[in-house]
């Protein structure tokens, strides 16, 4: 074997795995994304919900009469 096959087989083993390396890390990186997303979403929905819960969100439903929007969270 010369020289140049021993490097066209070398990159012949090496493409593959470069390139499933790289497709993970790009999935890695989505789903890190897609993770922070969801707990954003999370803890924006439990601080609303402690909200509505609150005292200050029963005032404020009392004095607005806006009661049938938001009296399903209290549930």
């Amino acid at each position: 074997m010369s020289a140049v096959d021993v490097a066209q087989t070398i990159q012949l083993i090496i493409a593959p795995v470069v390139l499933i390396t790289a497709c993970a890390l790009v999935q890695n990186a989505i789903l890190g994304r897609y993770a922070a997303i969801g707990q954003y979403m999370r803890s924006l929905t439990l601080e609303r919900l402690q909200l509505l819960r609150s005292d200050e969100a029963k005032i404020y439903i009392i004095k607005n009469g806006c009661k049938k929007s938001i009296a399903k969270f209290h549930s």
